[in-house]
């Protein structure tokens, strides 16, 4: 999710995390999946982003169902 909306902000890596305030290797970690970003993390992003937190929250639901096999 972070990714496809910075990437649709025509958006780099370090622009997103100078506006957020985050580390360039964090927001990457966030994107990969190598890492999973916390609240405040989040929230920042989303601010950044121009993308409300709930939306950042439950986009990111299917994907997690996907990937652990859960039909709901």
């Amino acid at each position: 999710m972070i990714e496809s909306a910075r990437q649709k902000r025509e958006m780099q890596v370090c622009d997103l995390a100078k506006a957020s305030g985050l580390h360039r290797n964090s927001i990457r970690r966030f994107e990969s999946g190598e890492r999973i970003p916390g609240l405040d993390d989040l929230e920042r992003i989303s601010k950044a982003l121009d993308v409300s937190l709930w939306r950042m929250i439950f986009r990111a639901q299917p994907e997690a169902r996907t990937q652990t096999g859960a039909n709901h």
